[in-house]
């Protein structure tokens, strides 16, 4: 059976590809550079991961478990106290090579050939959840990237849950959103993605997303409004 995103969309009852807009964006300011950089070299460095993400979107909460080994192994399991439809939970998979998908009322698994956006589509979140794997194209301005287009403006020290935060501010204008990337300064890693739509964006690209544990680690205490504690 050909896997079509349409039917995890009608599923979840959200638009989850608003999620995961492509960055817009562009190339600049040194100071900026210099952080996507060493971003992506946290990111390299990190070969296996267990890490938990929740996401609050269009009034649902959604937790994401995930398992990561590079380059492109990820198992990602689903789940919601706010909708019910996804029951005990979906399960994307991948190898790099296929895109598989169990869902609570499918009765075989759903397979794709594996690319990148169509893996990223299907999942729950932002960046703070994409870039163990997808953090060369996610987090640079080179042509052909996914920042190329981007307009930044960079805050240190921004105080999120009794922490200071980097803040990378992206401007995507052609997706009329911006997103706000909460960058821990002692790993390089992000840790929330807040989405928020421009003046005449569509108000339903508005979410907030972020790390509750890595590697059993907690990463912040109550997160947001309806933090589901796992």
């Amino acid at each position: 059976m050909t896997f079509s995103y349409k039917m995890l969309r009608v599923l979840v009852g959200v638009g989850l590809a608003s999620l995961l807009l492509p960055a817009s964006a562009r190339t600049g300011d040194k100071k900026v550079e210099d952080l996507l950089a060493r971003m992506r070299t946290a990111y390299s460095a990190i070969k296996s991961a267990n890490y938990t993400t929740e996401c609050l979107q269009g009034g649902q909460t959604f937790i994401s478990k995930y398992t990561y080994t590079s380059p492109a192994n990820v198992k990602v399991t689903i789940t919601s106290p706010t909708d019910k439809k996804l029951g005990a939970g979906v399960i994307v998979t991948t190898d790099g090579q296929m895109i598989r998908i169990m869902t609570p009322t499918a009765p075989k698994e759903l397979k794709e050939k594996f690319s990148p956006d169509l893996f990223d589509s299907n999942l729950v979140g932002n960046l703070e959840s994409l870039c163990f794997w997808d953090y060369k194209r996610q987090l640079s301005t080179a042509k052909g990237m996914n920042m190329e287009h981007s307009v930044f403006k960079l805050e240190v020290g921004t105080i999120w849950h009794g922490k200071k935060w980097t803040v990378l501010q992206e401007t995507a204008a052609t997706q009329r959103i911006i997103c706000s990337y909460y960058v821990d300064p002692s790993t390089n890693l992000i840790c929330r993605t807040l989405v928020k739509p421009m003046a005449g964006g569509n108000p339903t690209s508005h979410s907030d997303s972020w790390l509750v544990e890595l590697n059993g680690k907690p990463i912040i205490k109550d997160a947001g409004v309806n933090v589901i504690h796992v």
